[in-house]
């Protein structure tokens, strides 16, 4: 038994008998009524915060598209989440904030933002070849360095040195995702 929406529009026209205006017409009254039931239940969450170390994911791999595919598209997206994240996600100090939401930047940033987006940013420089993003990483790894590194255990640390907390931790396993320990690549 083949289910209907794995059927092509084309096959479904053909198996009813319509012409593509009238199939477009029966999708609309569809879609409406479907609108209109799904509108009489409570809606769930959303969620619409902007993270950096997953966004640090989506630069390297859009960066990564663009040179595969040539599809500037990707190039531009690549560029425009850096310079979103370079300019809204960075505290005075230099350091990363982790979550942006409703126009603030909040929650000092983790190992994995400083790992993600500097592996993102190098992404972004070897298929633009623009050396702002290569500093800009080196810095941020430098700082990665300088406040997350375990001097006596070797590692790093998931949080700063000057965190707020009481203990830190060190992930070393990969896990659903990359650890910050395994992705230095500077």
């Amino acid at each position: 038994m083949c289910f209907m929406w794995l059927k092509t529009l084309r096959a479904l026209r053909s198996e009813y008998g319509l012409q593509e205006s009238e199939m477009e017409i029966r999708l609309e009254k569809i879609r409406k009524k479907m609108l209109e039931e799904r509108s009489k239940r409570i809606r769930p969450s959303r969620d619409d915060k902007v993270l950096t170390d997953w966004n640090g994911l989506m630069i390297a791999a859009l960066s990564r598209a663009y040179v595969v595919t040539g599809n500037n598209a990707y190039l531009k997206y690549a560029r425009d989440a850096a310079e979103f994240l370079l300019s809204r996600m960075k505290a005075k100090d230099g350091s990363l904030m982790h979550r942006y939401r409703d126009g603030e930047a909040a929650i000092r940033g983790f190992l994995e933002d400083y790992a993600f987006l500097c592996w993102g940013l190098v992404e972004l420089y070897e298929a633009c070849f623009d050396v702002k993003y290569l500093r800009e990483a080196i810095r941020l790894k430098e700082y990665a360095i300088k406040n997350f590194w375990d001097e006596a255990g070797g590692g790093f640390y998931q949080t700063e040195k000057d965190a707020e907390i009481s203990y830190r931790i060190k992930e070393a396993q990969d896990g659903a995702m990359p650890s910050g320990n395994s992705e230095w690549q500077l």
